[in-house]
């Protein structure tokens, strides 16, 4: 009897350490996939606008744009996905979660503002829409209303969390943004509350 509650003893000492060795490697596993988004779209950044300082001619700085910034979205889409996981912040830590978040953030408001540099100087395909959310039943509405609208349109969505961090509220600052939901449309139609799916496809195509 006393040998095999040993055993079982044993037993249970290498499941729980297995345990905590799987979790580990699963949390590494999706830290490290999390950290090559943020690698990839940052240098995907800075690689665009050291291209924009390079190039002087007009045509050459607008051709390719809206596929290279298309990528960009996509990337952050994806590492947005992750962040937005049911064990994210668990399998990360408090810390590395906020940072990482916060990156994402910047992220999206540097290709918010790559978009509006292009809108000024070429032809940009399709509209762009800043989106401040919040944690209301507002913002999780005017998400779905959102999700709506880019599946019958091209618009690219670059959400932003309202309030979220200190370094990020110039852009709040600029177009005075108080509350969420709020958008910004076309760089310059601004939209508080919860704005309804009739209202947005007549800015759109306005």
């Amino acid at each position: 009897m006393k040998q095999k509650l040993i055993s079982i003893t044993l037993l249970i000492c290498v499941i729980f350490i297995l345990g905590i060795i799987i979790g580990n490697n699963l949390a590494s596993s999706k830290e490290a996939k999390i950290e090559k988004f943020l690698r990839e779209s940052e240098l995907a950044t800075e690689s665009y606008v050291m291209e924009q300082d390079f190039l002087k001619d007009a045509e050459e700085i607008c051709s390719g744009a809206n596929v290279r910034l298309g990528a960009l979205g996509t990337e952050l889409w994806k590492l947005g996905t992750l962040l937005q996981s049911d064990t994210a912040k668990k399998d990360l830590g408090d810390v590395k979660y906020a940072l990482l978040k916060k990156k994402y953030h910047l992220l999206q408001i540097k290709e918010y503002i790559l978009f509006s540099k292009l809108n000024r100087d070429c032809s940009l395909d399709g509209s762009v829409i800043l989106y401040y959310f919040s944690n209301n039943d507002g913002s999780l509405a005017q998400g779905k209303i959102l999700d709506r609208l880019v599946a019958e349109n091209n618009i690219t969505v670059i959400a932003v969390e309202f309030g979220y961090a200190e370094e990020l509220s110039f852009l709040e600052n600029y177009y005075n943004i108080t509350a969420a939901p709020t958008l910004i449309v076309d760089f310059d139609k601004k939209k508080e509350g919860l704005a309804s799916y009739d209202s947005l496809k007549k800015i759109l195509h306005s």
